[in-house]
């Protein structure tokens, strides 16, 4: 039977070339051959493997300095540490009465004119001065024991009053002591008149005299109200970020919503641009009135921030990189890269052996310029504004008004330069832009700010 079935396949073969030309027959001898030369190249290249030493100096490591990760508690301002299925249904109706009541303490001033002799201003204008604390949307995190409140803010008038605060003492102190010379040589020459007169005319130098008197006294009390009065503005700015005055008066109201311990953690930006909440928040309150240009008051808010002119120091880091000898080379057995001639040891004592303590004698261990270099993403890279909606001047159909503003680059560089990996979010959010978008409304409709700043690491 396996003889029968033997040639019958061969004599369909036969069969089948028989009926083919002569030039496809050749044909499909060649692509046969052509097949099984590469199957058997296949095989010895796998079965073959010879191990080979790889010399990677393009591909540069990072050894030796800390991986910044970014915080994923950026991408939320209320995060739970705990879990209390009563608690936590609390957490968004206490979150929008808690902005509300840090907003006012940040906006507090003086309620009557007793002390300053200035006009109230009532609840609902204080937060539109320009000249004031703006402060970011606040950021808790609440864990078992105590809620931990992060805000940034931005102390526009802390200069102005402390420059008026100076100027009045300066100004009204020189003229406190021309007064009061005169006021010495008034009663000098009232106390010697006295002695060559008569009661009448005695009487009436008496008259002049309490006449330049009060008039004097006017003037250093007028003098001294001016020192007072700048100095109650400016103390109410500075015991706002007091813990021991005004702060405990505010985590009193704080714990009967929470009933937790408070702790704060106030960043004060040096300029108000550094933070996208709270120049949207500005630029929100100017266009708000109807004198403000737009164009000026975006161009003006772009320039504030300083960009350095080489956006990145390319060959301070490669210099960096290259200067230390793990990051040459990825393969750790470093003998079988290197000559036998070289000493692995010698390598690495010139290179781990220096100590900067001991060897540079004006070495001092500075702990916040330590703690301060170590930080990333404290240079900023770039900000971007949008502003969009009725910003007419007059009552017109107009459509809305669109206008953008920008000043470097929002992508993040960090990867292609230094050819490391760079962490992000989870989420849809870059790890090195912060986002903000603040809604106003004007006479004649409503229109919003957005913002955006980026860092490099």
């Amino acid at each position: 039977m396996r003889w029968v079935v033997s040639t019958m396949i061969l004599f369909n073969a036969q069969h089948f070339f028989y009926y083919l030309n002569k030039h496809n027959y050749y044909k499909f001898l060649f692509m046969l051959k052509i097949n099984t030369a590469i199957k058997n190249k296949i095989f010895i290249k796998n079965l073959n493997l010879v191990s080979k030493i790889k010399v990677i100096g393009s591909h540069s490591q990072d050894s030796r300095r800390i991986v910044y990760v970014p915080a994923y508690s950026k991408e939320w301002n209320s995060i739970l540490y705990y879990f209390n299925k009563n608690s936590s249904k609390n957490v968004p109706v206490n979150k929008i009465n808690l902005i509300k009541i840090i907003n006012s303490y940040f906006n507090m001033c003086f309620k009557t004119n007793y002390f300053t002799e200035s006009s109230y201003i009532p609840m609902v204008l204080r937060p539109v001065l320009l000249r004031n604390i703006h402060i970011s949307k606040p950021e808790f995190k609440y864990t078992n024991d105590k809620v931990q409140v992060n805000i940034h803010t931005a102390n526009i008038e802390k200069n102005e009053l402390y420059n008026s605060f100076a100027n009045s003492i300066f100004c009204n102190i020189q003229s406190i002591t021309f007064w009061s010379k005169n006021l010495k040589l008034i009663t000098f020459e009232f106390f010697n008149s006295l002695k060559s007169q008569n009661d009448l005319n005695k009487n009436e130098a008496l008259k002049i005299y309490m006449s330049k008197y009060l008039f004097i006294k006017k003037k250093i009390s007028k003098c001294i109200f001016e020192i007072r009065q700048s100095e109650y503005f400016y103390y109410l700015n500075v015991f706002k970020f007091d813990k021991e005055q005004f702060l405990d008066k505010l985590t009193y109201i704080l714990n009967k919503i929470l009933k937790k311990r408070i702790e704060y953690n106030i960043i004060n930006v040096k300029t108000f641009s550094h933070n996208p909440e709270i120049f949207t928040n500005i630029l929100a309150l100017k266009l708000k009135k109807q004198t403000f240009n737009l164009v000026t008051a975006m161009e003006g808010l772009v320039r504030r921030l300083r960009i350095p002119t080489r956006m990145w120091d390319y060959e301070k880091n490669i210099a960096y990189i290259t200067d230390i000898f793990a990051n040459s080379y990825r393969n750790i057995s470093i003998l079988k890269i290197k000559s036998q001639k070289e000493c692995i040891h010698d390598i690495l004592k010139n290179i781990y052996v220096f100590n900067p303590i001991k060897n540079d004698k004006d070495f001092t261990l500075d702990v916040m310029g330590v703690i301060f270099r170590k930080l990333r993403l404290k240079h900023m890279l770039g900000i971007r504004v949008e502003v969009k909606g009725r910003l007419t001047k007059r009552y017109r159909a107009d459509r809305a008004i669109y206008k953008l503003g920008w000043k470097g680059g929002l992508k993040n560089i960090a990867s292609s330069r230094l050819k490391r990996r760079f962490n992000t979010y989870r989420g849809p959010n870059s790890s090195n832009t912060m986002y903000s978008i603040t809604n106003s409304t004007r006479r004649i409709g409503a229109f919003a700010v957005k913002g955006w700043v980026s860092t490099k690491l």
